[in-house]
């Protein structure tokens, strides 16, 4: 469940209310990324994605916008809030494929990021 109490928390948490009711009428799919790690009790620490296929720096929400499915990667971040050097990584790769990335700090900030999927895919 994503904490309401933290700003990052309470942005996330505003996006995808948003997102879930887009969904609800057929206008995008999305999907929440948990990116905590596995607790290793044993080790007393978390453990980092490890293997094929695991990556670091996925951001918090993926969508798939209409009509030509283009992938919108929507990372929140309260207002202050920087990213990491692994997600830059990902954004750096997934805009050099075609791909929409936006930092997110208010919902408007995730309104206007689809609005820009849908804009691209009509050229």
């Amino acid at each position: 469940m994503v904490s309401r109490t933290t700003p990052e928390g309470a942005v996330q948490h505003a996006v995808l209310d948003y997102l879930a009711r887009l969904e609800l009428q057929g206008k995008l799919i999305f999907w929440r990324t948990n990116n905590t790690g596995v607790w290793d009790a044993r080790r007393q620490c978390y453990r980092k994605p490890q293997g094929p296929g695991a990556r670091l720096g996925v951001p918090d929400i993926m969508v798939v916008v209409p009509p030509l499915g283009r992938l919108v990667a929507l990372e929140c971040k309260a207002p202050k809030g920087v990213q990491s050097k692994p997600q830059e990584g990902f954004q750096r790769a997934h805009e050099a494929i075609g791909g929409i990335y936006a930092v997110v700090r208010s919902l408007a900030d995730a309104e206007a990021a689809l609005s820009q999927a849908l804009t691209s895919d009509r050229a």
